[in-house]
């Protein structure tokens, strides 16, 4: 075997392994790799600290952003749409639980991913209509997806007609709707 040939096997084998659990794994897998992004375990937060893990070639690091794209790959292999709704459902299991799953902090984080008008429209009609210990639970794990809102006038109207929100929880979210938006990698 050449030397080229030596350095392209673990990508083909870790697109294999993606292929195959795209095929096999449950949603919950899904979203437990993807909490990695707000679990602060050795996930990079920024291009540049991806960059520098990769020349120091950081395997904690590298293995985590692996297993996070990876997650994201398998969860819009079923299409933006269902994407969504299979992340709503999983918010709305995992959540309600009194110990907080790390499938529901995959979960919350990925709503960053869904950043357009009408993902913002099905986001705020499940908030609506989702009972308040989820939402409390939502907005308590990781605010970072309510930064990368399509229209920040449409959640700030929102937040303040929320009855599930304390006065306090509003003022915090109106806080995130203010940090901008985070880069995406």
């Amino acid at each position: 075997m050449d030397r080229l040939s030596l350095t392209r096997l673990p990508a083909v084998a870790v697109l294999a392994a993606a292929v195959a659990l795209s095929c096999t794994a449950d949603p919950s897998a899904i979203f437990e790799d993807l909490g990695l992004i707000g679990a602060g375990l050795d996930y990079p937060h920024s291009p540049e600290q991806l960059a520098r893990r990769r020349e120091a070639d950081y395997r904690p690091c590298l293995n985590a952003y692996a297993r996070v794209d990876a997650a994201k790959r398998r969860l819009f292999a079923w299409g933006h749409e269902r994407a969504l709704q299979r992340t709503l459902e999983t918010i709305a299991a995992a959540c309600s639980e009194a110990e907080v799953e790390i499938a529901c902090q995959g979960a919350v984080s990925a709503l960053a991913f869904f950043s357009s008008s009408e993902d913002d429209t099905a986001i705020r009609d499940f908030l609506s209509n989702a009972p308040p210990a989820v939402v409390a639970r939502m907005y308590g794990l990781d605010g970072a997806w309510l930064s990368n809102r399509h229209d920040p006038a449409l959640w700030r109207a929102w937040i303040d007609q929320s009855g599930q929100l304390s006065a306090e929880d509003k003022e915090a979210l109106q806080r995130r709707l203010d940090a901008g938006k985070r880069s995406e990698f």
